[in-house]
């Protein structure tokens, strides 16, 4: 009987019940083992049940399937006694089939059953599993340190929701376990066996062979770096947020003296390496932090447009007469942004035709 209350600890620790056990919640529910795992656990330390509301979206990709994945999660919330909301993809013979806009189609389903039901936080049933997965597929693809501890535990999604991913902490299989001592029954999505899907090429495939080589601990190795590099990605955005708030008060002195002129809605602007001194790995992650929060694309920048950037952040230098001049054509990024330099400044200039 260690299973259940090896789960429920785990996930009481990573968040504990004075966080959320008082708070309207929406479930996001699939109807695999994850998902359903942790919906039978919040349902049994929630303070009130009737704070809970499920949410099921029917991408309708697997016909017959899908449908009953649907009628499951039905009769599950209806022997809970829970509220359900249902969504399905109108459009599932046009949309294109991929991970990506599966779960674009989803989270804009679930940000709005919560924004309709007020709720405080979504909760989705990632596990530890999903995280060494999607480290190891990230770092395939080429990723920075915030890939190797993907997805988060929390995310804003706007200024009263946020989704949480309780079981981080723990692996696929104390999901099942659990479930088994509950005597719960759960689906399972027959398209997790395709291995076209890089994902489910690394669960069947990368992912045993690394147990048999390194022994099944390899999986709690593999999450503890992953918890690792979070930490540290912690760290250096802490440090971001601080270089940027001198960065900001720096301009708004030059601008105070005329040495700079009032930034446009459409410029990103920092100083050089002379006027505040940080290692460039803390510069690109407070502009990567600053280009998010305005809202402009960063897919396309590759690591040649960063080296790029950082090669004429470390080369300016602060001219010795500071008086009013144009800003300098130095080169183009994609997307309609164009990089200049003034007064020992870099400026990344939005052409306000781009979306």
């Amino acid at each position: 009987m260690s299973a259940q209350p090896q789960l429920l600890n785990s996930l009481v620790k990573t968040w504990p019940l004075d966080q959320w056990s008082h708070s309207c919640i929406v479930l996001a529910v699939s109807g695999g083992a994850d998902s359903v795992a942790l919906l039978r656990a919040i349902h049994s330390l929630a303070a009130d049940p009737n704070l809970l509301h499920v949410a099921h979206f029917n991408h309708a990709w697997r016909g017959a399937e899908s449908d009953d994945d649907e009628r499951f999660v039905v009769d599950l919330c209806k022997q809970l006694g829970l509220g359900l909301t249902l969504g399905r993809n109108s459009n599932s013979e046009e949309s294109p089939r991929s991970e990506q806009v599966a779960r674009e189609l989803r989270y804009d389903f679930l940000l709005e059953v919560a924004r309709n039901r007020s709720a405080k936080f979504i909760t989705t049933g990632h596990t530890g599993t999903d995280r060494i997965e999607t480290m190891l597929h990230n770092l395939c693809r080429g990723t920075g340190l915030s890939g190797m501890c993907a997805p988060s535990q929390f995310r804003q999604l706007d200024s009263g929701t946020t989704l949480a991913r309780p079981m981080l902490h723990s692996f696929r299989e104390d999901a099942i376990e659990y479930l088994s001592l509950l005597g719960q029954p759960f689906r399972v999505d027959s398209s997790n066996e395709n291995q076209s899907y890089r994902r489910n090429f690394l669960r069947h495939s990368v992912l045993p062979l690394l147990r048999q080589a390194y022994g099944d601990s390899v999986d709690d190795r593999l999450l503890s770096y992953s918890q690792l590099a979070e930490q540290s990605l912690e760290a250096q955005l802490d440090w971001s947020q601080r270089y940027w708030s001198e960065v900001e008060l720096l301009e708004s002195r030059m601008i105070e003296l005329r040495w700079l002129p009032q930034a446009t809605s459409t410029e990103i602007r920092w100083p050089s390496a002379e006027h505040i001194q940080a290692p460039w790995a803390i510069v690109q992650l407070a502009l990567q932090q600053e280009l998010k929060a305005r809202g402009w694309k960063q897919r396309s920048l590759t690591r040649r447009h960063w080296n790029r950037l950082r090669q004429h952040w470390e080369s300016l230098t602060i001219p010795a007469k500071l008086r009013p001049r144009n800003p300098r054509s130095l080169f183009q990024l994609p997307d309609g942004v164009g990089v200049y330099s003034l007064q020992g400044w870099l400026i990344l200039s939005k052409d306000e035709n781009e979306p």
